[in-house]
């Protein structure tokens, strides 16, 4: 069983879905550590926090976000084009 909240306001509630699985045990993590994002994705990040966009409750989650200037900031390529 996990807990969502599917809402970024503080006083939402979260309820709780059951998940089956025919994995025993616990789940491993997929990463070692925690990937960076693009230098400029953070500080346009932080100034979304700044700017409160970002509500403040949240603002710890983005800024332990690490960081890196080698960080590739794209998405993956699609098979289809955007423009239809």
């Amino acid at each position: 069983m996990i807990s969502i909240k599917d809402s970024m306001k503080v006083s939402a509630k979260p309820y709780i879905v059951k998940v089956q699985s025919k994995t025993k045990g616990p789940l491993m993590p997929c990463y070692q550590s925690r990937l960076p994002i693009a230098d400029a994705k953070y500080i346009d990040l932080m100034k979304l926090c700044k700017d409160k966009v970002i509500p403040a409750p949240f603002h710890h989650e983005y800024s332990i976000i690490p960081k890196a200037t080698n960080a590739k900031d794209t998405l993956p390529e699609l098979d289809i084009e955007d423009d239809q």
